[in-house]
């Protein structure tokens, strides 16, 4: 964490959110309203704990959580507070054992875009200058049981695939929630991120830092 923090508050240009809360950084884009959306935390290997996706009101926690446990997916309800500033939340497991959290509430972050009478930032961005969180690409052996569930539980649409043309099997579904992010999910070692994609807005922020670690 001593050099990560860093390279994502320095080099990438997350804003950090707060404190560092024992082994935990939490990390937001500048143009991002929420406290949140990153967290970081220290392990002896590289991964991925948990992805969470931000629903349109409680309400629709309960919802989504009946037609994911009427799939035969069993689901788990995390009290508020578990993360800073973040309400209850609903977590479950795909077939290519990622683990998701849906979520209804999070504070707004005191640096969150201004909508009245708006400047361009609150303070000139850093590094790279990221935006948001963009998009991430999770490997796993399942994917079709994957994409039903999001499909057909939670809503998404499937923009993309990738089929093997011998023998139809498919091997990358691209799906979204929205106008913005895309999940891939690619055939892969299950449980696995392949990536997760930061936004920013120009190419020649890349090129405001010497390429050396």
């Amino acid at each position: 964490m001593e050099q990560a923090i860093p390279h994502y508050r320095d080099r990438v240009g997350l804003d950090q959110v707060g404190e560092t809360e024992g082994d935990r950084a939490f990390f937001r884009g500048f143009d991002e309203f929420d406290r949140h959306s990153i967290i970081l935390r220290e392990a002896d290997t590289p991964g991925l704990d948990v992805i969470g996706f931000k629903v349109a009101s409680d309400r629709d926690l309960d919802v989504f959580k009946k037609r994911i446990d009427a799939m035969g997916v069993r689901t788990e309800e995390i009290p508020a507070g578990a993360d800073p500033g973040v309400g209850r939340k609903i977590r479950f497991t795909t077939p290519t054992k990622h683990v998701f959290d849906l979520y209804a509430d999070m504070e707004i972050s005191d640096t969150a875009p201004m909508t009245k009478n708006p400047d361009v930032w609150h303070r000139e961005p850093r590094g790279m200058r990221v935006q948001r969180f963009d998009h991430c690409a999770l490997n796993g052996t399942d994917i079709v049981g994957s994409t039903k569930i999001f499909v057909e539980a939670l809503d998404f649409e499937v923009s993309e695939t990738v089929v093997d043309e011998s023998n139809g099997t498919e091997l990358a579904v691209f799906m979204s929630c929205s106008n913005k992010a895309v999940e891939d999910l690619p055939k892969g070692v299950t449980g696995k991120i392949d990536k997760f994609a930061l936004r920013q807005e120009f190419r020649n922020n890349l090129d405001r830092l010497p390429w050396t670690v």
